[in-house]
């Protein structure tokens, strides 16, 4: 397995629920290293955060929309959105 520092999402989620944030990664090459690396990326993300809790888009496959990303958590109280 790859160590943490050695997988940087492209963006992290941070109202989701998952206290550590949930990873966010657009994939966005189709050449064979880069598949190696991908594949690593999704079976680390896999192994700490589990399936389905990451996110990520294949932006060679589906060049025309993203998958949905995850839902926020309801906030009770606080601030206003600004």
């Amino acid at each position: 397995m790859l160590r943490r520092d050695a997988v940087l999402p492209d963006f992290v989620l941070t109202d989701t629920g998952d206290p550590r944030g949930t990873p966010m990664e657009v994939f966005g090459r189709a050449d064979e290293a880069y598949a190696a690396r991908r594949a690593e990326k999704a079976s680390y993300y896999d192994e700490v955060y589990g399936q389905a809790r990451w996110w990520s888009w294949d932006a060679v496959a589906y060049p025309d929309g993203w998958p949905v990303f995850p839902p926020a958590l309801a906030r009770v109280g606080g601030e206003e959105d600004v």
